[in-house]
């Protein structure tokens, strides 16, 4: 009884991306500290799009109010844009993370500037065999 309440308790407490895999490769890094990876291990087709997670470590982030936050997001790499699905937020004293959604309509794709830190990673994303 104990080892299913302790199994039941654990799934509820884990963050939302958790269950799948860690193939952290590090993308880049922000002016102010932050590091930004990308699980190569979630990385998966759903239909032209292409979707994983991204971590964004904060914690030597001069300006950061969070410690990390994990991005579910869809890649579209030939219309070059970016939409963000889910997002499991951890605040700097290392509470149990928030978790956030958004709808198609409350987050639609937005168009990557190749420059920017979503252009690294889209490039970085849409190079992968997947």
């Amino acid at each position: 009884m104990r080892t299913a309440l302790f199994a039941a308790l654990t799934l509820f407490a884990t963050p939302a991306f958790a269950a799948m895999a860690e193939d952290w490769a590090r993308i880049t890094s922000t002016d102010t500290g932050a590091v930004i990876y990308v699980d190569n291990g979630s990385l998966h087709r759903e239909g032209n799009l292409i979707v994983g997670v991204e971590r964004w470590d904060h914690r030597q982030d001069s300006e950061a109010k969070h410690r990390e936050v994990r991005i579910l997001a869809a890649y579209d790499c030939r219309g070059n844009t970016y939409q963000i699905k889910a997002a499991d937020v951890w605040d700097a004293d290392n509470t149990a993370p928030k978790h956030f959604d958004w709808t198609p309509e409350e987050s639609t794709p937005q168009p990557v500037d190749p420059a920017s830190i979503a252009g690294t990673i889209l490039k970085h994303v849409c190079s992968r065999k997947v």
